[in-house]
């Protein structure tokens, strides 16, 4: 009997965690293959092709189902999806209002980055996919499902998006504008007769640093943190976690350079191998000044972004410093110090070819204290230009606490764009706290913000040798 009710546990808990599969006979189809029948077209093109729903020309379908009257409260709902190049749709279970907490779920496989519009297996207003895990012309399967515990997105078996709070309402799926299909098979819907109906989060009891990454998200704000490290006990599931729980998305970064793990297009390959598939950005964190000559430009162009800091420079004896390890800092002047590192940062910038300029002003613990009086106006001034002239976003680093306003204020003017990152040591990643106070006090808007650049358009390719 025991061994029984353990087992039954268990498979509950599977279930509930999305692991487990329900009984197919429980879920109720909601597209024959053969018709329409259960949907009304109310504008746009929608058409049965070979056992497939194909919609474009800005259609909007609505389902009328026999689920409580076409209302879909607490529910499993699945389908296959097929997108032709430059299609877009969106999944949405809304109710009679209009309320924020409606489920309003992407489907955009484009690869243009740049463009900011939520990729595939987005929630629209809690967590915004950047980057597709899928491509045009491949069938993949998606997932949605609202229980006591909130709304969750999946694709392909992935957990992309995760939030309490979320309503149910009428199932719709709304088409892009042009003729590019989306195309969808197997459609259903599990009823979650057993899920209990809990209150919706009042506005002031909801953390309040999510409350304010929840804002600007609803703003169409992209919030993006470029800089995240698998270190010390911060593994990638724990990673892919915490940027559900904050809604961030994550570009996770290797370090690759003289003394760091990757030295080589070998080392590259296998890292690559190792992210591809995941719902992150795989970033390169760009050591040293010798890195352009240990990798090829074809290699490095495998990554959706490269960034570097001068936190390792050759100081004044000729020799090679990182400016974070005491026993390596030599500084008997200090105006001549700040001299060689602007310097260095002017010609980083000016050469290499980075998209962002990580750990921005950042000094050895030996000078910091006078951070203020090293960083004067005219070497903030050289800073920012190096970067406005080479297009290069600027780091707003919430470990650092770095740049500071007036300079943030300054580069804003000029042109530059940012990021946000954190360069964490273990799984304490914050929450974006000193880049949402930046955000604000700066008034930076979604078009001040960096997001990498597609394939042919990177700097690596644009400005880099070999």
């Amino acid at each position: 009997m025991q061994l029984r009710a353990s087992l039954f546990c268990l498979l509950s808990l599977c279930f509930l965690g999305g692991i487990g599969r329900s009984d197919d006979r429980a879920w109720l189809p909601l597209f024959d293959g053969k018709t329409l029948e259960g949907w009304d077209l109310r504008q746009g093109s929608a058409q049965v092709v070979e056992g497939r729903l194909e919609i474009s020309k800005k259609a909007a379908l609505y389902n009328r189902g026999d689920v409580r009257l076409g209302m879909f409260d607490y529910f499993d709902f699945q389908t296959d999806v097929l997108t032709e190049p430059g299609a877009s749709a969106d999944i949405a279970f809304e109710g009679t209002l209009n309320m924020p907490q409606d489920i309003r779920v992407a489907i955009n496989n484009s690869r243009n980055w740049t463009d900011g519009q939520p990729k595939t297996g987005s929630l629209w207003e809690v967590r915004r996919q950047f980057k597709s895990m899928v491509r045009d012309g491949q069938w993949f399967k998606l997932r949605i499902r609202r229980d006591e515990n909130g709304a969750a997105v999946w694709v392909n078996d992935t957990l992309l998006a995760e939030r309490s709070g979320r309503l149910g309402g009428s199932l719709t799926i709304r088409g892009n504008a042009g003729p590019a299909k989306v195309c969808f098979k197997n459609v259903r819907v599990l009823h979650l007769t057993n899920a209990k109906s809990g209150p919706i989060p009042a506005a002031d009891t909801v953390d309040a640093d999510i409350r304010r990454l929840t804002e600007l998200e609803r703003a169409e704000f992209p919030l993006l943190n470029t800089h995240i490290h698998l270190k010390g006990d911060l593994t990638l599931e724990k990673a892919l976690q915490h940027s559900r729980e904050t809604g961030v998305f994550y570009g996770i970064a290797a370090n690759c350079g003289v003394y760091f793990p990757i030295t080589t297009d070998a080392g590259i390959d296998e890292y690559i191998k190792k992210m591809e598939g995941q719902p992150c950005f795989i970033g390169m964190q760009a050591e040293g000044r010798e890195w352009p000559t240990l990798f090829t430009k074809k290699a490095i162009a495998r990554f959706d972004y490269i960034f570097t800091d001068a936190m390792t420079i050759v100081d004044h004896c000729g020799k090679r410093a990182r400016l974070w390890m005491p026993e390596e800092v030599d500084i008997p002047d200090k105006q001549a110090f700040m001299e060689l590192l602007v310097h260095t940062i002017e010609t980083i910038l000016d050469n290499e070819p980075v998209d962002i300029y990580a750990n921005p002003t950042y000094l050895p613990d030996s000078i910091v204290e006078e951070y203020d009086a090293l960083w004067t106006a005219p070497r903030v001034k050289r800073v920012i230009d190096a970067a406005a002239r080479n297009g290069v976003a600027i780091e707003i680093s919430n470990r650092l606490k770095l740049p500071k306003a007036d300079f943030i204020l300054q580069a804003k003017k000029a042109g530059v764009k940012f990021t946000l990152g954190t360069n964490n040591i273990d799984s304490k990643l914050g929450r974006e706290e000193y880049g949402v106070q930046m955000i604000r006090e700066c008034e930076l808007k979604p078009a001040d913000m960096f997001l990498p650049k597609p394939d042919g358009k990177k700097p690596v390719q644009l400005r880099g040798k070999g």
